[in-house]
């Protein structure tokens, strides 16, 4: 997200960051009028590739050689400061405030921001990008800087070889390496989690790329026929015609393409690349046409200067800021303007105000810092005792594998029952719980949960644009009951999930809110449904009712026993259901949750010492062991009568 210019300062570049980060921060927001917002990231990256290639070609032409110990130091001069107390402030954050799963899981997450290799680690860790549900990390938006920083790394080396090669290899080089790119996220893009394709350099480099080349076109090619063309009347009254039609190409984008859509994955971010491209030239182009005028405007202005500093503090404060919007929009514009005007822009121009000295020492200071910020997350994680050590304390491998849902965690001995645990991400949060009591009872026991996918077989969803992954859910739900009785034959299925916030997306994609008549109706309809599949399968059917939910940690910073709220008012609809269907089909057994979970009426964080759900939702592994144990009483005639 660079913001150094190859030539004198150009207000309509920033008004173009100001409208990057703003989509992003509203697509972050939830916003679902703005399904693109994410496209603000292209459009940094487009930025960035004409920018950065645009001062390395100039400082080639004015020198004959480009100094990579000088541009690096720029960009570390420029980059890390920011970065640096943002994950400090991240770093403290989780160590006081974040729910349980934090210190283990966010301790990669925390070494891979600081070394730039952020998008490589949510990949490798099959972590999702598009994922809306508790525990997702404070430091996911740093996948975008870490592909910024690998293209500050390797781009200008290989910049220098291409100039030695000729005017051709540098335009040639880029247009291949663009193409390829795309070909590569086509060809990675899976829609049930897009996020290798999302994220990956390698198919993403496309649209640095698409920057790159508009830099060398517009610059390399100085003196050409096309560049006379381009600097003419004619070239002028193009860009005139240009800059307005892409402005509301990029709008139009935004407004209408989902971060889950095949359209963006197979095609369509080459496209919108080559879009930003058309717009940035125009608007250098024609200063003073009506787009770059608007764009140039103060207020767009001033928020394109910080926007570095908007980007990297707006995630961690929607993570861990409750309240409105408007207040996290407040406080991320407040951190940004700090960090820019007391830290950024002070150590840019080799005067501190917090750090004395001179700028070698300043420059010195950063990998001493990067060691020291580096060793704090690391040391971190071994602190924790007593109750605070169980907040820390959640699942740290998906216990199918990696992209697995259904396996045999116990198997069964000749003649023994099994128990399969059918449901969304609180089943799977079970399972410590599940594998002590089949082998206390000498039970088979198989899992089969899948992260978001409850039982209803509809869209669920939390805004009006699902998830991939909540559309694949629903097609598929028949057939992943079906698969689990035919490979595991069952003797009980204890189901379990949590539809608390969610409402759903009709076959007409409209959207219907949760709480309402008609939810309620398709809930009963759907929750039916997979009952009668269930026992057409020939197993025993345990429903659970739905978990009440408990406060989080991060609202219950004390840890006591006295934090705690009553059920809500979707979650008594919800069980209110399934006591209704209960009646309807007698021969499914209600599992009651509540009393356990709420004694008194009320669902603490804590029970009896335990952290029993760090997040309010998803078990602790003592909290699943915990609960379990008092669920057994109700479970074993279940067993027992099949």
């Amino acid at each position: 997200m660079a913001s150094e210019t190859p030539r004198s300062y150009r207000p309509a570049l920033d008004g173009l960051r100001a409208a990057a980060v703003g989509g992003v921060i509203l697509y972050h927001l939830g916003y679902p009028w703005l399904p693109g917002g994410f496209l603000g990231v292209d459009l940094f990256f487009v930025l960035s590739g004409y920018l950065i290639t645009g001062l390395l070609l100039v400082e080639h032409a004015d020198r004959g050689s480009i100094s990579l110990l000088r541009f690096w130091a720029r960009r570390a001069r420029r980059l890390l400061p920011a970065m640096l107390l943002m994950i400090g402030a991240v770093t403290a954050a989780v160590r006081w405030w974040s729910p349980a799963n934090q210190w283990s899981a966010r301790r990669g997450d925390l070494l891979a921001t600081l070394f730039y290799y952020a998008n490589w680690h949510m990949i490798g860790s099959d972590q999702s990008y598009f994922a809306r549900y508790a525990g997702v990390s404070p430091l996911r938006h740093a996948w975008s800087l870490a592909i910024e920083e690998q293209f500050y790394l390797v781009w200008p080396l290989i910049t220098i070889v291409l100039l030695r090669w000729g005017r051709r290899a540098v335009i040639a080089v880029p247009a291949v390496g663009a193409l390829a790119s795309c070909l590569v996220m086509v060809a990675v893009y899976t829609p049930d989690n897009p996020t290798r394709a999302y994220a990956g350099t390698d198919a993403r480099v496309q649209q640095l790329l698409i920057g790159v080349l508009l830099a060398v076109l517009t610059r390399q090619f100085a003196g050409t026929r096309l560049a006379g063309w381009l600097d003419s009347v004619a070239g002028a009254r193009l860009a005139g015609w240009t800059g307005p039609l892409a402005a509301v190409a990029v709008a139009a984008f935004m407004l209408t393409v989902n971060d889950s859509s095949g359209f963006y994955y197979r095609g369509g971010a080459t496209l919108v690349a080559l879009v930003v491209a058309a717009l940035i030239w125009a608007v250098e182009r024609a200063p003073d046409s009506p787009v770059a005028r608007l764009l140039s405007l103060a207020p767009l202005r001033s928020v394109g200067q910080v926007s570095y500093g908007l980007y990297l503090w707006h995630w961690p404060v929607i993570q861990f800021v409750p309240g409105h919007s408007w207040m996290r929009v407040a406080l991320t514009v407040a951190l940004a303007a700090t960090s820019y005007y007391l830290v950024e822009r002070p150590i840019r121009r080799g005067r501190p105000r917090i750090v004395a000295g001179t700028p070698l020492r300043v420059a010195m200071a950063v990998p001493v810092a990067l060691a020291g910020f580096a060793a704090l997350a690391i040391v971190s994680t071994t602190w924790a005792t007593g109750t605070r050590a169980q907040q820390f304390e959640t699942m740290n491998e998906a216990p199918c594998g990696v992209g697995r849902w259904l396996c045999q965690r116990v198997p069964a001995p000749a003649g023994h029952p099994v128990i399969a645990v059918y449901g969304d991400s609180i089943a799977m949060s079970l399972d410590p719980g599940f594998v002590e009591l089949a082998h206390r009872h000498h039970w088979g026991y198989v899992l089969a949960a899948q992260q978001g996918c409850n039982l209803t077989g509809l869209v669920s969803s939390v805004s009006p644009q699902p998830e991939s992954r909540q559309v694949t859910c629903a097609k598929e739900s028949a057939g992943r009951l079906r698969k689990l009785v035919d490979e595991y034959r069952p003797t009980v299925i204890f189901s379990i999930s949590s539809m608390e916030w969610e409402g759903f997306v009709r076959a007409d994609r409209s959207y219907v809110k949760s709480g309402s008549a008609e939810w309620a109706a398709g809930i009963h309809d759907g929750l039916a449904g997979y009952i009668r599949t269930a026992s057409r399968a020939g197993a025993r059917l345990a429903l659970a009712e739905m978990p009440p939910v408990a406060p989080r940690f991060k609202y219950c910073p004390g840890a006591t026993t006295t934090c705690a709220q009553p059920p809500t008012a979707a979650t008594i609809a919800t069980n209110n259901i399934y006591r209704q269907l209960q009646e309807e089909h007698p021969e499914t057994t209600l599992i009651g949750t509540s009393d356990i979970l709420c004694p008194a009426r009320s669902c603490p964080m804590i029970i009896n010492g335990i952290v029993v759900r760090y997040d309010g939702a998803h078990f602790t592994p003592t909290g699943a062991r915990w609960f379990v144990r008092r669920l057994e009483p109700r479970l074993i005639p279940v067993v027992a009568r099949s």
